[in-house]
Parts: C-alpha cells; sequence; structure tokens
C-alpha cells in the first residue's frame, strides 16, 4: 500500500461514500459553455455565480438515483425562523459537495417570483432541472407559470 492510498484511506477523501450512489459521468463542459446555457435558459437579468471553471456532465437518471438515496426531503417544514425553502436547499446543495458528484453542476436557485428556494442541476445534454429538494420533484422552470429565477449559484 503506497502512502497516498494509506493516506486517502485514512482520510476517507479519495473514494466515494459507499452509502451515496456515484454519478454516472457521460461529458464534460466548461463555464462558458455552461453560463450561456443558464442564461439563455433563466434570461439576462439572472445572477448566475459559477465557481468552476470545468464541470462534469452526469446522467438524469443517477441525479434521481442520488435523490432517491438522499433523505434531504424527511426533514420537516418549519418555516421562518426554521428550516424552510433555503435550508433545504443548502441541505441537498451540500449533500452534493462529495468526491465524484462535486464537479457536477449542482447548485442553488434563488426565485424571486415566488420567493422562494429550490436546487438546480444540469443534465449530460446540458439541459437544467430545478428540483424541489422538499420533495425531489424535477422540473423545468418552462414548466412553471411566471416563475422567476434571480440568482443561480454552482
Amino acid at each position: 500500500m503506497s502512502f497516498k492510498d494509506w493516506l486517502c484511506g485514512a482520510l476517507g477523501c479519495c473514494t466515494y461514500d459507499s452509502n451515496i450512489p456515484p454519478p454516472n459521468i457521460v461529458g464534460n463542459t466548461n463555464w462558458t459553455e455552461l453560463h450561456s446555457v443558464l442564461k439563455s435558459e433563466y434570461g439576462e437579468s439572472t445572477i448566475i455565480m459559477l465557481s468552476d471553471n470545468n464541470y462534469k456532465l452526469a446522467t438524469l437518471n443517477s441525479f434521481k438515483d442520488f435523490l432517491s438515496d438522499d433523505n434531504t426531503n424527511y426533514y420537516h417544514y418549519t418555516g421562518d425562523p426554521g428550516i424552510d425553502c433555503d435550508n433545504f436547499a443548502e441541505i441537498l446543495a451540500g449533500r452534493t459537495a462529495i468526491p465524484g458528484w462535486g464537479q457536477v453542476p449542482i447548485g442553488t436557485c434563488w426565485l424571486s417570483n415566488p420567493a422562494h428556494a429550490v436546487n438546480i442541476f444540469v443534465d449530460e445534454n446540458i439541459t437544467p432541472w430545478l428540483c424541489e429538494p422538499q420533495t425531489d420533484g424535477l422540473f423545468r422552470i418552462s414548466d412553471k407559470n411566471n416563475w422567476k429565477a434571480h440568482i443561480i449559484w454552482l
């Protein structure tokens, strides 16, 4: 066993969490392409914050598998103050910041209409999906009447 293998094993930072299915990575994208797609989908007035230059694209089905295994939706909504929509969205976004999933474009979307926070996932076709972390429901913003994204942070 090499020192690197020993260190990775000791720290647990080089392997997937055995309880979480890894993403099915099928492609790549970069900041420029992702930013362009998000602006096109959500409008020029939407603030888009992308933290990386390069991203790995996972299948929508592998994200659905992740959601099936995740328990964010089991928390009890208490409102503000307490556990409300932004807390749900941040919990789910944080749970994806792990080896493998951390390079996939997943983040938080704050809506101005309605005033609400959800998650965003970009699939293998560079199609953005919104995810309601309280129910694991996936939808496109075009599926919702009058919904308007204000800030997207990936």
